[in-house]
């Protein structure tokens, strides 16, 4: 009689959850959010197989061998974690305001997490150089189940701050996920193709993230922090069965070859310092980092209490802050796919300057616009999806036609540092202006948008810009190769509403160091085969284009 009476219980239990999924089901958009999954998990298989195939297949010999297993396990692992934490990030500002959290608090959040991020990632670098790349990333892996169960059980804003502090320190293995790519990867043919599909498969876990939160919006965030725990434990044993555990020291293996002129050997016997000397010497260089650093910091003042300020006059909620994510990664991908075409068109520093110049009338549209429910999203079309690829990608191709060649892996380690500040410290600050007035932070963006603007025409001196033809001279023109080529320095990504950008222009810092124009002519080969076989077209063209 006791067992008889526990039956209905266990019913009236799981039977509304249950309904619940059922009707959420017939609904448009959880449909689409299984759709994308499937999406992401094709594109996933397709890439392990093409990997057995190249690997296991019975093949004529070639000098180049095959991509590892281990690399598109890579690939796969940085898929789920975009779409676990782009599940989690749109709710987190919400069960913190929850927990009684103001602006500056929910700064404080996103300020430890990327304070975390930009000190732990170059002392895992080092251990991965020391103990070797699966050791740390299985680590790294275990403390985000720790971490993740931590956050789930939280409390008390105390315990939340900490718990998303430890959770930027576990996600700090971005490069020694890129190290091991590198490890395994013998020409630029092979590295364009992977970077090309971790491009794709990364923007598409952003896509699903929100898309899975909106869908499973009514359960409580705990719920949401044990299936990233879930997921990572899939990651665990996706790292564990494909991974190889080989030291960068003992391998043998060739590094990756590309051709560079003789000249070029002077730079690889300078030290550190008459490097960092060398490129502060340079105007151009210092210009761009000037900039840069001034707009990340304008960027994220506005940022820490953003959705805070939704919340407070347009009434967000969680579903809305979804949707907001998800609109706004949509317009970044679709933007990145043809703002290459305006670089041709334009030039990379007029694109800048009108980058710059939008995003600060976007930051206006939120202090002097209407209280309607549009704005936030336009907002976040326009600031991130349009203008913010626009400075990203031209950025970029500033780089490469100002930066000397030698200095570029010492500029780039240097503004990811400066920007992780940017990003740890503004937050914060742009909290308290929040306590004094709502429309502080975004003055305070909208005014240092104008101000990189202003930077970009004066900082930087004159070039005549390169036309389509002379670029394709220059790479038809390329000497033999005469020393190797590391291309070992991979930036930590935030997972912010700017992820989709961040993985863009990473994937082109890397083919930016030091000989640009090859690595995007062996690019544009491999998206131009990939396309004739009907490849991915709609996304896997933007560093080609540029």
């Amino acid at each position: 009689m006791q067992h008889a009476h526990q039956r209905p219980v266990f019913i009236q239990e799981i039977g509304p959850v249950l309904v619940t999924l059922s009707s959420r089901l017939q609904h448009p958009l959880p449909l689409i959010a299984v759709a994308t999954g499937l999406v992401v998990i094709l594109v996933s298989l397709c890439g392990l197989r093409r990997c057995l195939k190249e690997n296991f297949a019975h093949q004529p010999k070639r000098d180049v061998d095959g991509v590892r297993l281990g690399v598109y396990g890579i690939l796969l692992t940085q898929t789920l974690n975009a779409l676990a934490t782009m599940v989690v990030l749109p709710t987190l500002p919400f069960f913190a305001m929850k927990l009684g959290a103001t602006a500056l608090e929910v700064s404080l959040m996103n300020s430890a997490y990327n304070l975390a991020q930009m000190f732990c990632s170059p002392l895992l670098g080092a251990l991965s150089d020391r103990y070797g790349r699966k050791s740390v990333m299985l680590a790294g892996i275990c403390v985000q189940m720790l971490c993740n169960a931590f956050m789930a059980q939280s409390s008390s804003l105390t315990q939340l701050l900490l718990a998303r502090m430890a959770v930027g320190m576990a996600l700090s293995t971005g490069p020694v996920e890129m190290a091991y790519i590198m490890d395994f990867l013998h020409s630029e043919e092979e590295l364009s193709r992977v970077l090309s599909l971790q491009r794709v498969m990364a923007s598409a876990g952003a896509l699903a993230g929100p898309l899975v939160a909106r869908t499973f919006d009514k359960l409580h965030f705990k719920t949401l922090c044990l299936g990233v725990v879930a997921v990572n434990v899939v990651n665990f044993f996706i790292g564990s069965m494909l991974w190889e555990e080989v030291k960068p020291e003992v391998k043998d293996r060739k590094a990756i070859q590309v051709e560079q002129d003789a000249d070029s050997s002077e730079g690889a016997d300078k030290t550190i310092s008459e490097q960092v000397s060398t490129m502060f010497a340079n105007r151009a260089a210092c210009g761009l980092l000037l900039v840069s650093f001034i707009y990340a910091l304008g960027f994220a003042i506005g940022d820490g209490p953003e959705m805070v300020f939704f919340k407070d006059r347009f009434g967000f909620t969680k579903e809305k802050a979804c949707m907001f994510y998800l609109l706004t990664n949509v317009s970044t991908l679709v933007c990145s796919a043809w703002v290459p075409a305006l670089l041709t068109n334009f030039g990379a520093l007029p694109l800048c300057i009108a980058g710059t110049l939008g995003g600060s009338l976007c930051s206006l549209l939120l202090v002097f616009g209407p209280n309607a429910a549009w704005v936030p999203y336009a907002f976040g079309i326009s600031m991130v999806g349009l203008f913010g690829t626009m400075i990203g990608m031209g950025f970029m191709h500033l780089v490469r036609e100002y930066c000397p060649e030698d200095l570029m892996g010492t500029m780039f380690g240097i503004q990811s540092s400066l920007n992780g500040a940017a990003g740890a410290l503004a937050p914060p600050f742009g909290g308290w202006l929040y306590r004094l007035n709502m429309l502080l932070p975004f003055l305070c963006t909208s005014a240092s948008c104008a101000l990189t603007g202003l930077l970009y025409e004066t900082a930087l001196p004159k070039a005549v810009k390169e036309t389509k033809a002379e670029i394709q001279e220059a790479v038809v023109h390329r000497k033999k190769p005469k020393l190797p080529r590391y291309s070992t320095f991979g930036r930590p990504i935030y997972h912010d509403k700017s992820f989709i950008i961040q993985v863009c222009t990473n994937e082109l810092s890397i083919g930016l160091n030091p000989e640009s124009m090859y690595f995007y002519q062996r690019m544009r080969e491999r998206l131009r085969e990939e396309n004739v076989r009907g490849g991915m077209k709609p996304i896997a063209t933007v560093a080609g284009a540029l």
